[in-house]
This record gives structure tokens, C-alpha cells and sequence, in this order.
């Protein structure tokens, strides 16, 4: 089953796009390619779930705290890995839908740095996540172009119309990739 499963991330990429993290530490990326593993056998599970061992679930979570590991490294890295194989198979046409998604974590109360989501109402805590991927013109997904993550410190208290009156660029606009 483990070569089965090796195979299956050596045909996405994942290690040779591993290869180019630029994080110094040989050690570091052989824990990023063990987690890389480990989750993608259980998709969606928590990392405790996910793992075959208490050990290994306490080894992520170290991972997931180090310094020296960011999102953004990892994001960057996948970013150039996707425009590199557009232009290897001269694709064309590339379609980059994005979208902005509220993650509520309100039942995690010991959780920090969430912030407000939804409406004032509901007082539920969580992130907001804005993503785009690229697709083919067949709808084949080549990869994450772009994505934000951040908390919303405070609730905008302009009514829906005033909202909707105010010129451009007075809003705050968060959401949007860049390239």
C-alpha cells in the first residue's frame, strides 16, 4: 500500500516540487514529505486521525510550529511549479476561478487568532480563506494559483445600502490574488 501511495504523489509532483523548497534544512523537508504523505492517504481527517501513531501526529504538529516552516514557502513553490507546467504543455487558454470562504472553527473556544465571520448576529469565529486555482478548458484543476488567509478583527457596522453606496476606493478590498 505505501508504494501504491508514493507512486500516486510522485505522478502529482509532489516531491520534485518539495525539491525546490528553499528552507535550508534537509531534515526539515524530509518531515515536509512524510507529513505530505501521511495526509494525503486520509484527505480531510484531522492530523490525530490521519496519523499512524501518537508520535507522528505530535511530529506534524512540531512541523506546523517551526519557525523556519511557512504556508507561504510551500504556496510559492506550487505557484511556480503550475505556471512552469502551463508553459511546458503550452497551454493556451488557463481559467483561474477564485473564491472567498468563511472556516468556522466557533466550537474551538481554546483556538486563538480567530476572528469574526458571517453577520454581527451570529457571533461565529473563524478565518476567511480566499483561493483561486488554475483549470484547463476541459476543467482538468493544474493547481493553486493563489491563496489568503486572515481574520477579520472587527464586524463592519455600515448598513447593507450604505455598503453598497460607497465609492471603491474607500472599500477594503482583501480578498483578491495577486500575481
Amino acid at each position: 500500500m505505501k508504494k501504491k501511495t508514493d507512486e500516486r504523489l510522485e505522478d502529482a509532483n509532489i516531491f520534485e516540487e518539495l525539491n525546490h523548497l528553499n528552507i535550508g534544512s534537509f531534515k526539515l523537508i524530509k518531515r515536509i514529505k512524510k507529513t505530505a504523505i501521511t495526509l494525503y492517504k486520509k484527505p480531510g481527517y484531522a492530523i490525530s486521525a490521519a496519523s499512524e501513531s501518537p508520535a507522528e501526529a505530535k511530529a506534524i504538529y512540531r512541523l506546523l510550529g517551526n519557525k523556519n516552516f511557512k504556508k507561504e514557502d510551500l504556496l510559492e513553490v506550487h505557484r511556480k511549479s503550475v505556471i512552469e507546467k502551463i508553459k511546458e504543455e503550452k497551454i493556451k487558454i488557463v481559467l483561474c476561478p477564485q473564491d472567498t470562504s468563511e472556516l468556522n472553527f466557533t466550537g474551538l473556544k481554546a483556538t486563538e487568532g480567530l476572528g469574526n465571520i458571517g453577520d454581527s448576529r451570529n457571533k461565529a469565529k473563524g478565518l476567511i480563506m480566499h483561493s483561486g486555482i488554475c483549470l484547463t478548458e476541459e476543467g482538468v484543476a493544474l493547481g493553486v494559483l493563489g491563496q489568503k488567509i486572515w481574520n477579520r478583527e472587527k464586524y463592519n457596522q455600515l448598513t447593507k445600502t450604505e455598503k453598497q453606496l460607497r465609492p471603491i476606493e474607500e472599500k477594503k478590498v482583501t480578498g483578491g490574488l495577486k500575481q
